[in-house]
């Protein structure tokens, strides 16, 4: 990191080093959450996965990838934390907006359903 970055002296460097470490962090799980969303699917083999990577990763780390998604461990934990988590809410959250919507509208067929 130091031969690419200039890192203020201490006591601020240590702070700011913290600090990108920690970003860095963040925005490579969240990258492998997109990956995760993007390409896991129980319904395919991990075989089938790797064999239609994309093509902007590195093959070796995204196999790897993949074979901890198919992994008892990786499957306990489908969603890779709370920031994908996070994710799912909001599209839970749009979900039943759009929901909400169309029941003040009365549906698609103007109808709305279970009433007698």
């Amino acid at each position: 990191m130091t031969k690419r970055f200039t890192i203020p002296e201490p006591p601020l460097g240590d702070i700011v080093k913290s600090w990108f470490l920690k970003d860095l962090g963040e925005k490579w799980r969240n990258y492998k959450c997109s990956l995760k969303q993007k390409y896991f699917d129980e319904a395919f083999t991990p075989q089938y996965v790797k064999n239609n990577a994309p093509t902007d990763v590195n093959l070796e780390q995204f196999c790897k990838l993949v074979d901890f998604w198919y992994s008892d461990a990786g499957r306990i934990a489908p969603n890779d934390g709370p920031h994908c988590r996070i994710k799912e809410l909001r599209t839970l959250c749009s979900r039943i907006a759009d929901n909400a919507d169309d029941a003040e509208s009365g549906g698609a067929d103007g109808a709305e359903g279970g009433q007698d």
